[in-house]
């Protein structure tokens, strides 16, 4: 298992493309667009902050809505 403090950034930009390509997969959009804007970030090499929370704020609608 790798460890939070292992992953790089290409590491992150790499789980975020299949995200994206998931959620695309399953339709959810929005997932896939925070997703997908994570991962542009992340090829930028811009600060993450952002892109993240959306990231993250997304994944627990999702989950609270399938709860």
């Amino acid at each position: 298992m790798v460890e939070a403090d292992d992953t790089t950034a290409q590491d992150l930009q790499h789980i975020a493309h299949r995200i994206v390509g998931m959620a695309g997969t399953v339709g959810l959009n929005e997932l896939g667009m925070a997703a997908a804007q994570l991962e542009d970030v992340l090829r930028r090499g811009d600060q993450i902050t952002n892109a993240r929370q959306a990231l993250l704020s997304e994944l627990r609608t999702i989950t609270e809505t399938n709860s």
